[in-house]
């Protein structure tokens, strides 16, 4: 493996300026700041979700063990659906911030059907669903990133980005507590809310993002 040596600016500067350094720049460019926000608040109101599945197995749809197993894997089947239509319609998607938000909405759609239905099939529909769009939402903010953010501060802000691992138990803990004192249909409600609510809030306060476009195979 050949590993190029480390540029002499980055010799020269501490792992604590270089870490201001990409921090100052995410949050003086609006662009990038929703789009990371876009990727990391979901993480946190809305994909810990999964915690509370015994929950709904049980409690809400009353089936069994094989049912929880059903559940559980219901969202990686639409994530791979969705991997696989984004792969072969790449060339085709302009507006991946239109596309982004769109997915984010409906992202907050699928799971309120989720968190009030007590239909089994129609809960495995919509587990299905989200997981279709959370991927569309995760790649496009992904690729976006990526794409936008200057060579020598990508890897700095996808550091960032990356933080979307360890914001899941923060989020799971606070998903817990709710549906302590809610319930969990309560709950995955008011995470799909606030989900819609941040689609909306960026999509008004950093309008360009609904005009960006790249190529996701970029």
């Amino acid at each position: 493996m050949v590993i190029p040596p480390a540029p002499a600016e980055a010799r020269r500067s501490s792992a604590l300026a270089i870490l201001k350094e990409g921090l100052v720049y995410v949050w003086s460019n609006p662009t990038i700041f929703a789009l990371l926000t876009s990727a990391l608040v979901p993480r946190v109101c809305a994909m810990p979700y999964q915690t509370l599945m015994p929950v709904f197995q049980k409690d809400v749809l009353k089936v069994g063990p094989e049912g929880l197993g059903i559940m559980l894997a219901a969202p990686g089947l639409g994530a791979m659906c969705a991997g696989l239509m984004l792969a072969s319609l790449a060339n085709r998607v302009r507006r991946q911030g239109i596309l982004m938000l769109v997915s984010l909405v409906a992202l907050g759609i699928a799971m309120n059907l989720f968190s009030w239905t007590t239909s089994f099939p129609l809960a495995i529909l919509s587990l299905v669903a989200i997981g279709a769009f959370q991927i569309f939402y995760m790649a496009t903010t992904n690729t976006m990133l990526q794409v936008i953010v200057p060579d020598h501060l990508r890897g700095r802000v996808m550091s960032i980005y990356a933080l979307d691992r360890g914001l899941m138990p923060v989020g799971a803990l606070t998903a817990g507590v709710s549906a302590h004192w809610i319930g969990a249909p309560a709950t995955v409600s008011y995470m799909g809310l606030l989900v819609i609510v941040l689609a909306g809030l960026v999509a008004w306060h950093a309008p360009v993002v609904r005009g960006l476009g790249v190529s996701l195979k970029s």
